[in-house]
This record gives structure tokens, sequence and C-alpha cells, in this order.
């Protein structure tokens, strides 16, 4: 019985071995033909940022801008690299007009010069953070989902425990990027340019309806 395991182990091991060299070999065409998007693909959506740091030296002004804004379309968590994230969103570039649709351009034109914004965390490390939204429901669906167990799962560190909304304002020239792409009505801004008005508990309707 033992050398049945075994040998089913040794098979199981093969197999995996030979499904990573054809993955590695797969990544492998893919930068050969500068299929970059393709590339990042074949990685999960949670390591696709990293990867994506790895091959910037390789791109485009357009290429990287345009990566860059489907790179955090994917993405889950941002606040372990915040900081990271920053220095590539401030990037001297050119063609950074490629980060966002003509649409959202017309959309952040639309803003007044000051802009109200909202955000929903469970951690104090997520007062200060990129994402921010226009809409104020919204900001409250992140504050439950940041003290959720998919949260949990993603960046246990991070992981809140009780909902908090803040609400805050920053300047239209001060606006990194606007995505309307998720319906999110996001706002992304550099947190040292952002003017906190208040924070406040989030207690979701139906949990506050329990406690009645």
């Amino acid at each position: 019985m033992d050398a049945a395991i075994n040998q089913l182990s040794a098979h199981v091991r093969q197999l995996i071995a030979a499904g990573s060299k054809q993955m590695d070999e797969l990544r492998e065409q893919r930068l050969r033909n500068k299929d970059y998007w393709g590339y990042l693909l074949t990685y999960d959506s949670h390591k696709r940022f990293h990867q994506f740091v790895k091959i910037v030296p390789r791109l485009s002004p357009g290429q990287y801008w345009q990566l860059l804004r489907e790179v955090w379309m994917m993405v889950e968590v941002v606040q372990p690299d915040k900081r990271k994230w920053l220095s590539l969103l401030e990037s001297k570039r050119p063609d950074r007009k490629s980060l966002m649709t003509q649409q959202e351009h017309k959309g952040l034109a639309r803003l007044s010069d000051e802009i109200e914004i909202w955000r929903g965390y469970g951690h104090k490390a997520g007062l200060r953070g990129l994402s921010w939204t226009l809409d104020r429901k919204k900001a409250e669906w992140f504050a439950s989902y940041a003290c959720g167990g998919r949260r949990a799962l993603l960046a246990t560190e991070q992981h809140g425990s009780t909902p908090i909304i803040v609400e805050a304002t920053c300047h239209k020239s001060d606006v990194l990027a606007y995505f309307i792409e998720r319906e999110e009505s996001e706002i992304v801004v550099n947190p040292k340019n952002v003017t906190v008005l208040r924070t406040f508990p989030f207690v979701p309707v139906a949990q506050s309806k329990s406690d009645d």
C-alpha cells in the first residue's frame, strides 16, 4: 500500500512539474511576442501587480498606462503596496491620458474644483488610502467588505473589525485617475492631498434592525 501511495505521489508531482514547465514556456512566449497583458493573465489576480512591476522596463508609455489601469481594476488589496502604487500612478511618463477612457476624462472635467469624496475601511491603516469614491453608498459597501471573510483571506494583517466611513474633500487638480468601469465612481488620489472632514462607524441596515 505504501509503495502504491508513493508511486501515485510521484506521478502527481510529475504532472505538476510538467504543468509548471508548460506555463513557464507560455509566459516566455508571450513576453517574446510582447503580449504583456496575456502574460499577466497567466498569474492569479493578486499576483499580477508584482509581475507588472517586473515588466515595466519593457513597456512603451502607452502600454505602461493601459496595463497599469487593467492591473488596478483587478487588484483587490492596494494598501500593502501603497507606496509602490503611488510611485507608478505619479509617474512622469508621457501618454498619461491612456490611463483613463475618453468618457472618464469628460466625467472628471465636469466635476467641481473641490470634490467631495468618501472611503470605507475597517482597519486603521485604511484611513489614508489611494482609492476613494464619489458615492457614499459604495463607500459603505467597501467598509463592510473590509471586515468580511474575503478580505481576511487576502490581507489578514489588515482585516478590519469595525466598518468605518470617512468623508473628505480633494482638489480636482490632484486627482490621479477617475474610473467608472466598475461602477464605483472611483477617485484615485495621493492621501496627502486629501482633507478629512469626519470619520464615523458604519452599521449595516440589517444589523441595525436586528439590534432593535
